[in-house]
């Protein structure tokens, strides 16, 4: 479990470095968690087709609402951009190994 949780940090922290540095100065590697956390929840409840008809819009929309509900304020465009840095550093790795 407590690889899980150091896997979940390190992917929070490479998606912050993924960020512009305007982005940066908006958001903290704690939110940056708490987005990516949301997103996987949110994935665990969707079907395959879901999956891969869903949108970066609908995702970052859904993932608002819930933050939301815990006090975290961020617009719908910060968590898109979130995702898609997200989404670039898995990009990256798989062109590393």
């Amino acid at each position: 479990m407590n690889t899980a949780i150091n896997t979940q940090e390190s992917t929070a922290l490479n998606t912050f470095r993924n960020l512009s540095t305007q982005l940066r100065s908006l958001i903290t590697i704690n939110e940056i968690f708490e987005v990516l956390k949301e997103k996987s929840n949110y994935y665990n409840t969707l079907t395959y087709t879901q999956k891969c008809i869903i949108n970066t819009s609908n995702i970052a929309g859904t993932v608002q609402r819930r933050l939301r509900k815990k006090d975290i304020r961020l617009t719908k465009n910060l968590v898109k951009s979130i995702l898609k840095a997200e989404e670039k550093y898995y990009q990256n790795l798989t062109t590393i190994y």
